[in-house]
């Protein structure tokens, strides 16, 4: 038995001799590799690992990162806890065009932690990254964006962002090429301000956060065509309630989407719901709007399947109500005319 036991121990000591790990990364479980940037030496390669990690961290992040850091982590690795963590330790960072390459198409969420990323996120820069399905961004900053930052994310469903915007917004079209997103959460970020048509496309997202932000208002129309839209946090911004929010207090009441939002100012209405404060100011409220009524329309499309069932079930009904009465009149008629005959 003790034979058995120091032949198992000294194979494993071998093996673990024939396998060196990268230069700065040690391996805290099977999954999930750890690497400290200050020390580590890219590429990562799947040969340096007994199992090729799925699970990746870089910590200590500052400067430039290595271009082409992961082109070793090959194979497959599809599985939904797949992910890759960058954390800056809140230092400025830049991220080059092909930081992540073609073979991450296994990787299912990137985080960016504290990293300061002044210069922005290039066009590309994210779009070998065709698995994501999550991108999260905390306590960090970001730079100027353009619209293509986030192309090629075809099956993200969640956008979490809780960094500053340097320039207090981000273009228009950052996230209308999202078509699978459900969730987009901007939190806390300094938004001063939303570009027009700003989810335009997006039929699938059923949620907005934008709460914490320093927003005094919205372009008209914002989520208007938000078909799948449910739930809308706004509270914890700089609203400045007047008749020009008709428009939304309108579409919240017609859409039947959940939001709270809260006005800062005028002083008077300084806590007030918006509804409330649209009431107070005495602002008329419309439907005549093309794209309210395009809302109405889309939630009445949208309902007509329930409506025919509940009608097909009414109809299924009434026939089997039909068909008992009439099998109950014809054995009444029956007894009578068997009484008749008596």
């Amino acid at each position: 038995m003790y034979l058995q036991v120091t032949i198992v121990l000294i194979f494993l000591v071998l093996l673990s001799i024939t396998v060196s790990f990268p230069t700065g990364c040690w391996q805290r479980t099977p999954a999930k590799t750890v690497c400290d940037f200050r020390y580590w030496s890219p590429p990562l390669l799947d040969s340096q690992y007994k199992i090729g990690p799925y699970q990746v961290e870089v910590k200590k992040l500052s400067g430039n990162f290595s271009s082409q850091a992961f082109i070793g982590l090959m194979g497959d690795r599809a599985t939904s806890s797949a992910f890759i963590l960058l954390d800056c330790d809140q230092s400025d960072v830049s991220l080059p065009a092909n930081t992540f390459t073609s073979n991450l198409n296994w990787v299912r969420s990137l985080y960016l932690n504290k990293c300061y990323i002044r210069n922005g996120i290039a066009a590309g820069t994210l779009s070998f990254l065709i698995g994501l399905t999550s991108l999260q961004v905390t306590n960090g900053i970001f730079g100027p964006m353009n619209a293509y930052s986030l192309s090629g994310l075809m099956n993200l469903t969640n956008v979490f962002i809780q960094a500053e915007f340097l320039e207090k917004t981000f273009p228009a079209g950052l996230f209308t090429k999202l078509t699978a997103v459900t969730n987009i959460t901007i939190q806390t970020s300094s938004l001063t301000s939303i570009p027009p048509g700003a989810f335009d496309g997006l039929t699938s997202l059923t949620s907005i956060d934008l709460s914490g932000n320093l927003l005094m208002s919205l372009p008209v129309g914002t989520f208007d065509n938000l078909v799948s839209l449910m739930r809308l946090t706004l509270d914890g911004n700089n609203w400045k309630c007047g008749c020009h929010f008709t428009w939304l207090s309108t579409w919240l009441v017609y859409s039947g989407v959940t939001a709270t939002m809260t006005c800062s100012s005028p002083v008077a209405y300084k806590g007030f719901a918006l509804n409330r404060a649209i009431a107070e100011l005495g602002c008329t409220t419309s439907t005549s709007s093309p794209k309210i009524r395009s809302r109405i329309i889309a939630v009445l499309i949208n309902s007509i399947p329930f409506i025919i069932s509940i009608f097909k079930a009414v109809i299924i009904d009434a026939i089997i109500l039909t068909e008992v009465l009439i099998y109950l009149f014809n054995r009444a008629r029956v007894h009578l005319s068997f009484d008749e005959l008596s």
